[in-house]
């Protein structure tokens, strides 16, 4: 086995599968949020104060609502939709999302589909006049751009010589014999032999008869 060999060969390995995983995580959207606030003073004795809260109409969102109040306060949140014809714009949804009736805070949050626009009411329960604010913050999904069918060809066939070329590595790694080129090239192959230690040569002529 060849240690060195493996070890390369997984590393090759690793990089063409992360290669066809990052065909799956270019699909995968980033997260975009977006935050409103607002204060306002709403009336005592029944005062009333309606405030619109637009958002990024998308599914898959999460709305989170805080507010607080100097007094007691009714509080009703709406979703909206387009208003029939003939009238424009949008109009409020029945039944409210939620109610707070006679509290100085309150918080709500929900994921799903979210609306473009919401409306936050606001009603004085007491004898004088209250400051109010509110929190909306959303938080959303983005799409990245698909990428092209050539695109996506050149990944899977680099992806697939890395995965080809780095299985035959670990392959030939698993199963050919160590050491095979352990032997230092300087060392010479065969032994030094001592010219004195050769026989005279035989000259064929000594047989002749002169």
């Amino acid at each position: 086995m060849r240690t060195g060999l493996v070890v390369v060969g997984l590393a090759i390995t690793l990089a063409g599968g992360g290669l066809v995983a990052s065909l799956f995580l270019i699909d995968v959207g980033e997260t975009n949020a977006l935050s409103s606030t607002a204060t306002y003073p709403v009336l005592g004795g029944g005062g009333t104060y309606n405030s619109s809260i637009p958002l990024h109409a998308s599914s898959g969102a999460t709305f989170v609502l805080s507010w607080s109040s100097t007094g007691a306060t009714n509080v009703t949140l709406w979703s909206t939709s387009p208003c029939a014809a003939p009238a424009v714009g949008n109009c409020v949804n029945v039944p409210a999302l939620v109610n707070w009736p006679a509290n100085e805070s309150g918080r709500w949050s929900m994921s799903g589909t979210v609306v473009s626009e919401y409306v936050l009411s606001t009603r004085d329960v007491g004898p004088t006049n209250l400051n109010f604010t509110y929190t909306a913050s959303e938080a959303y999904p983005i799409s990245k751009a698909p990428l092209s069918p050539l695109a996506v060809s050149l990944i899977l066939l680099g992806a697939g010589l890395l995965l080809g070329i780095g299985g035959i590595a670990v392959f030939l790694g698993l199963f050919l014999r160590g050491g095979v080129y352990a032997r230092n090239p300087l060392d010479r192959r065969y032994p030094s032999i001592d010219p004195d230690d050769l026989d005279d040569p035989i000259d064929p002529t000594d047989d002749i008869d002169r």
